[in-house]
């Protein structure tokens, strides 16, 4: 425990395009997906329920507190 070895190591660090927009390497991968309108209109459906349930619990909440 009274030794430390340091041992060097080389990181690549990515260009500073790359580190500004990682995702850019996922560009169009969709693009030919037949499911992909139908699964950006299910999530978009999903987080309207979820909108209006909490907005529901929101109004319950104040309702209660009246």
């Amino acid at each position: 425990m009274n030794k430390v070895e340091v041992i060097p190591r080389e990181i690549k660090l990515p260009s500073a395009e790359q580190s500004q927009r990682p995702w850019m390497k996922f560009a169009g991968v969709f693009k030919d997906d037949p499911d992909f309108d139908a699964v950006q209109q299910y999530i978009q459906e999903y987080r309207q329920e979820l909108d209006a349930a909490e907005n529901e619990a929101d109004s319950s909440i104040q309702r209660d507190a009246s």
